[in-house]
């Protein structure tokens, strides 16, 4: 059995030019952490597995307006596997088990951000649904 781990933590810094208020950097990824995991069934031509993911962003700052777009946080797949379909390998795999969605939040201003009313908000939410693949690969 293999396990695959990823854990990304940072911080940035900076004092916005429009508002001075201190804020991190525009569009940054403060946070990703990953766990994956596959099992190659001793004595058998099979395999499974899956990964989980969660991430967080920081929104796009400009002139006049916040703009955050993401997908999830989390992110989740299990896929199984067979090694040896007449010399091929093939897989299935289910993603977005755990209904990760489309977001946006965007804040547009009339003029200079900070210093303006809002012209508008616009808010997104979309479901993406699952997601089913299915997958052959090597030479024939």
């Amino acid at each position: 059995m293999k396990v695959n781990t990823r854990v990304l933590l940072q911080k940035s810094s900076l004092r916005d030019p429009f508002t001075g208020e201190k804020r991190q950097w525009s569009g940054f990824t403060d946070t990703v952490i990953e766990l994956g995991l596959r099992h190659d069934i001793p004595a058998s031509d099979w395999a499974w597995g899956g990964d989980v993911e969660y991430a967080h962003y920081q929104p796009s700052y400009r002139r006049n307006q916040v703009d955050k777009v993401w997908e999830g946080p989390v992110w989740a797949s299990l896929f199984v596997e067979h090694k040896d379909v007449m010399g091929l390998t093939v897989r299935a795999q289910i993603s977005n088990m755990v209904n990760a969605r489309s977001k946006r939040d965007r804040t547009v201003y009339t003029g200079v951000r900070g210093q303006s009313p809002i012209s508008f908000i616009e808010e997104r939410d979309r479901l993406i649904g699952p997601i089913f693949a299915f997958s052959v690969r090597g030479k024939f």
